[in-house]
């Protein structure tokens, strides 16, 4: 993988909701799907609007080795860094090529 950068492990799970019997939801316990080591970057303001609208745009990347592990990564998944939690907006496998993945996330409020 030919980006550059400190590598950080990066936890990956899926979080299931349930309704909370009063017309919401609930966050069910996380399921962990894998931790992986990867380099952790946060975007530009100019990347960020680039992504998308302001307010739905990628706040940072993720950057994996592509191998079947990471192939299984899916947007209904979030990424943990440390103690934040953050939303996966996007994946690009970037030229179809299976080198490495570009995971766009925003941190979760919760």
């Amino acid at each position: 993988m030919g980006v550059p950068g400190k590598k950080t492990s990066i936890t990956f799970q899926t979080v299931a909701t349930s309704s909370d019997g009063a017309g919401g939801q609930i966050e069910a316990a996380p399921v962990l799907y894998d931790t992986i080591r990867g380099v952790w970057s946060t975007l530009s303001r100019y990347e960020r609007l680039i992504v998308g609208a302001p307010g739905e745009a990628a706040e940072f990347i993720a950057y994996l080795k592509y191998n079947a592990t990471t192939a299984g990564i899916t947007t209904k998944m979030e990424a943990v860094v440390g103690s934040d939690r953050y939303e996966i907006m996007d994946i690009d496998n970037p030229g179809n090529l299976n080198d490495h993945l570009e995971i766009g996330c925003r941190r979760k409020i919760t």
